[in-house]
């Protein structure tokens, strides 16, 4: 009975979310499924990257204050 005066007055049947009422990862997923395979390739490149930098920074950062630490405790 719902259904028969959906169309009328613009109620949709539930089946197919808004995109404002989707959640985060579904519409992530749905735009990682509309990319081409060069870009998903670019995509993976990039969060490589990023990754790798951000890692080299913890590595510096924690380097950096354990040198501080043994030197404090040295001197």
């Amino acid at each position: 009975m719902d259904g028969l005066f959906a169309e009328e007055i613009g109620v949709s049947s539930g089946d197919e979310k808004r995109p404002a009422e989707k959640g985060f990862f579904e519409q992530l997923s749905g735009w990682w499924a509309n990319l081409s395979v060069k870009d998903k390739r670019d995509c993976r490149i990039i969060a490589v990257i990023f990754l790798l930098l951000l890692t080299a920074n913890l590595v510096y950062d924690m380097g950096y204050n354990f040198g501080s630490f043994l030197y404090n405790v040295i001197h």
